[in-house]
C-alpha cells in the first residue's frame, strides 16, 4: 500500500510541474541553431534562469541547469546561496516566455530537459522540477 501511494504521490508532483513551464524551440533559417524557449503555462508567476547553465549531454539528449555548490562542514552539506544575477534570472508572469540564452542545441539531438532540483530552487525562490522536450515531436 505504502508503494502505491508513493507512486501516486511520484505522479502527482510530475504533473503539477509539467503543468507549470513548457519548452519551446525554433531552427535558425540563417544558422541551423536551435532555440530554446521556456514559456509559463501557469496561473501564477514563475522564476526561471536563462543565463551561464550547466550543459549535460548525453547521446541523444540535452540538459540545463544551474551549477550548485555546497560547503562541506564536518559531515554536514551546506547548500550555497548562489547570486542569481550570474544565471540570469526572469520572472515570467502566466503566457509569457524567455529565452536560453546561447543553448548550444544540436538539431540531431532527440531530447532537451530544463532542470531546477528542488532543494536548490526553494533555497533561491525559483520553479523547481523537470521540464522535457521531444524534437522528434516538434519537427
Amino acid at each position: 500500500m505504502k508503494t502505491i501511494c508513493a507512486f501516486v504521490l511520484v505522479l502527482m508532483s510530475f504533473n503539477l510541474w509539467a503543468n507549470d513551464l513548457v519548452l519551446l524551440t525554433d531552427t535558425s533559417r540563417a544558422t541551423g541553431e536551435v532555440r530554446v524557449y521556456i514559456k509559463n503555462i501557469s496561473d501564477k508567476e514563475q522564476s526561471v534562469l536563462t543565463r551561464n547553465l550547466t550543459t549535460e549531454r548525453s547521446k541523444d539528449a540535452v540538459t540545463f541547469f544551474p551549477e550548485r555548490h555546497a560547503l562541506i562542514v564536518g559531515q554536514t552539506r551546506v547548500v550555497l546561496k548562489e547570486d542569481l544575477a550570474y544565471y540570469g534570472v526572469v520572472h515570467l508572469k502566466p503566457g509569457e516566455t524567455t529565452y536560453i540564452n546561447n543553448p548550444s542545441v544540436d538539431a540531431t539531438l532527440s531530447i532537451i530537459k530544463y532542470k531546477i532540483v528542488e532543494e536548490w530552487g526553494n533555497l533561491h525562490g525559483l520553479w523547481t522540477g523537470t521540464i522535457e522536450l521531444s524534437l522528434a515531436n516538434n519537427k
